[in-house]
């Protein structure tokens, strides 16, 4: 009997051996088969957004510098190039300045004699005038009218005083003879009178006619003036120019940001230099989203293109119309958000150099900051928990299971309402607790219901 039951204990603690080992067994091949995952928590907070752009160094101030005009232009400095202090801009040709010189001189001198004349226009006109002659014919009418009607006064004396019938009869026809020849006078004096009236008028005329003529070249002589000054005035600049050797030089060192100049061309005053002085400045740009976050006194951080990183605060923020920019934004050509349209809008933020920045024209740089929401969250998850099915948006949350094998570890759907996403985190509400354990990762595909374990930690 008591080898029967020694036999029986063998059996039994042969089997309760052989299952530890079967369990053991089990679980490490369950541990081979079931996905490994990295666990987060919820937590209270608020969602960052991140920002970035691209910038270049651009100068501190911009001076537009325009050419003389009706130069030749021998040499002039390139676009992108700098020019120190004291050196040369523009050269305009020597011999043609001398010919500009020479011409100008020649335009003086004309202008001048050609007031000479006008002055002469100015001068009282000499001439007899037109109502003395007729006043002369008028008072030889006057005259001979008198005598008439005297001649005739006196025929009627005679024919009154005559008593012969024969006698009266002749000194009645010199009556009427004297009598036509008072008349016709007297038709001859209207007519001189008239002609006198009119004499007048023209003389009238013909003095209002020479005043406006004078009046006219005392206007010309002005307006010669005028000229003559600006002949001058043009002649001294010219002989300036030839004065400096026909250049123009750098008053500061510079940048040339923009040429209008060609060489071997013939200037007309309206061609213009863009030239950055006055050391450099940082000037960032924003796309449609970047632009709505923008404001002076927000920190961005800078990485040149040597992988340089700095901190700096934005000094002013400004918008403009891609390529009419004016100061520090002059030269821009928009970015990829305007869509190199002409009458987009470009914003550009400013800020100085950081210490210790080495900058050169045209550097670029990319920018980027960071701005956490006023509005806290209860619960910010990473995205990468998030999934995505049929009814919305869920996580999985550990759970623990009992089975044959004992107490394991599962997947277990929880579903949530996405309220606000930022690049990393999202906020959310719904099924999370404080302390669930949302799986972010795993080295296999999970779904619900599946047995995980937590991956430990390699140090």
């Amino acid at each position: 009997m008591d080898k029967k039951k020694k036999l029986a204990v063998r059996i039994l603690a042969g089997f309760f051996i052989a299952m530890a080992v079967c369990t053991i067994i089990a679980r490490a091949a369950a541990s081979l088969m079931v996905a490994q995952v990295n666990v987060d928590k919820v937590r209270r907070g608020r969602l960052t957004y991140s920002y970035t752009g691209s910038g270049k160094i651009v100068p501190e101030k911009e001076e537009q510098i325009f050419l003389w005009p009706g130069q030749q232009v021998e040499k002039a400095a390139k676009e992108g190039s700098t020019v120190k202090r004291g050196e040369c801009l523009v050269q305009f040709r020597g011999e043609y300045l001398l010919k500009t010189i020479e011409q100008k001189q020649s335009e003086v001198e004309q202008l001048k004699l050609r007031r000479e004349q006008q002055l002469i226009s100015t001068r009282e006109t000499q001439r007899v005038p037109a109502s003395a002659s007729a006043a002369l014919a008028l008072k030889s009418a006057e005259d001979r009218l008198a005598q008439a009607w005297q001649k005739e006064a006196d025929a009627q004396y005679a024919y009154d005083s005559e008593e012969s019938e024969e006698l009266k009869q002749q000194l009645y026809q010199e009556v009427q003879s004297t009598q036509a020849e008072a008349a016709s006078l007297e038709q001859a004096v209207t007519d001189a009178q008239n002609a006198y009236d009119l004499a007048c008028q023209q003389d009238a005329a013909q003095e209002e006619n020479d005043a406006n003529a004078r009046e006219a070249a005392e206007l010309g002589i002005k307006d010669l003036d005028i000229q003559i000054r600006q002949a001058e005035e043009e002649l001294k600049k010219l002989q300036e120019y030839q004065a400096a050797d026909g250049k123009i030089y750098a008053e500061k060192t510079c940048v040339i940001l923009k040429s209008g100049v060609q060489e071997g061309s013939i200037s007309t005053g309206t061609e213009v230099l863009t030239v950055g002085n006055s050391g450099w400045r940082l000037q960032g740009t924003a796309g449609t989203e970047e632009k709505e976050v923008l404001e002076a006194g927000l920190q961005v951080e800078i990485e040149t293109s040597s992988s340089e990183k700095y901190k700096v605060e934005i000094e002013s923020v400004a918008q403009d119309r891609d390529g009419e920019n004016t100061g520090i934004l002059s030269g821009q050509t928009g970015n990829a958000d305007a869509g190199g349209d002409p009458a987009a809008e470009v914003t550009f933020w400013s800020a100085s150099l950081p210490d210790g920045m080495v900058a050169a024209y045209n550097e670029t740089f990319i920018w980027k900051t960071e701005i956490e929401t006023e509005e806290e969250f209860d619960q910010i998850i990473p995205q990468s928990a998030l999934r995505e099915g049929a009814s919305g948006y869920y996580c999985l949350v550990l759970s623990e299971e009992t089975g044959m094998l004992g107490t394991v570890q599962a997947a277990k759907k929880v579903n949530v309402n996405v309220i606000k996403k930022d690049g990393e985190k999202a906020a959310v509400e719904g099924g999370l607790k404080r302390d669930s354990q949302i799986i972010v990762s795993s080295d296999k595909y999970v779904e619900e219901g599946d047995q995980v374990r937590i991956k430990e930690n390699e140090n």
